[in-house]
């Protein structure tokens, strides 16, 4: 019996051994795929901010009487592609951590590119900013304040500024 129950305890060390391992493991995997991430935002945010201004300087020439045509692409067009490959940075970043955060965040920028690029009647506007205003509201609401609530030093910075 005795033999039994130092067999049981030593797989369990191990099984805890092991998924301390594999812990390891995820939340080095998550780290990197964290980092891949942020630098395709970063590069995407560049990216749109360099033609936004190429966009600005062919509006000021056309206005000038000058016709020029650095990129001949339309801005929706750009746009259109540069918030498609935004949201599947967000969807990449929904698969690997699980959090109702990232949820939100796919919804929002999916919902933020079918009311900007598709220029429909005003009642889908509207519906895509209540929308938008609906989801801002569920992220801070239900994710912040309850991870306020979780977290001492946020309760205690809350009290100090409610306005908050």
């Amino acid at each position: 019996m005795y033999d039994i129950v130092l067999v049981y305890i030593e797989f369990n060390r191990r099984k805890a051994m092991s998924n301390d391992v594999e812990h390891k493991k995820h939340n080095k995997l998550n780290t990197v795929l964290d980092k891949i991430t942020y630098y395709f935002e970063v590069g995407f945010t560049a990216l749109i901010l360099i033609i936004v201004i190429i966009k600005g300087i062919e509006l000021i020439a056309d206005i000038s009487g000058y016709r020029l045509a650095i990129i001949p692409m339309e801005f929706e067009r750009i746009l259109s592609a540069a918030f498609a490959l935004v949201i599947g940075v967000e969807f990449t970043k929904m698969l690997y951590k699980h959090t109702p955060e990232t949820i939100i965040d796919v919804l929002l920028f999916a919902i933020a590119r079918q009311t900007i690029i598709y220029h429909t009647n005003m009642i889908d506007m509207l519906v895509g900013v209540v929308a938008i205003g609906g989801l801002f509201a569920a992220k801070h609401y239900f994710i912040y304040m309850r991870s306020k609530k979780k977290n001492p030093v946020a309760r205690e910075v809350a009290k100090e500024n409610p306005e908050m």
